[in-house]
């Protein structure tokens, strides 16, 4: 492989990682992220038929 290529993709893997945790970080303190909807408790919906 070529130096000159690695380095630059090194770069640029670097950089997305950067702004993908200043990213989470706005997400978390924001509280955008939330917990996900969760299923029905499918035990009680069989005893309420």
């Amino acid at each position: 492989m070529r130096t000159d290529l690695v380095t630059a993709y090194e770069g640029t893997i670097l950089k997305n990682l950067m702004v993908t945790k200043k990213w989470f970080n706005i997400m978390a303190q924001n509280k955008w992220l939330e917990q996900p909807p969760l299923a029905p408790n499918r035990k009680e919906i069989a005893n309420e038929v």
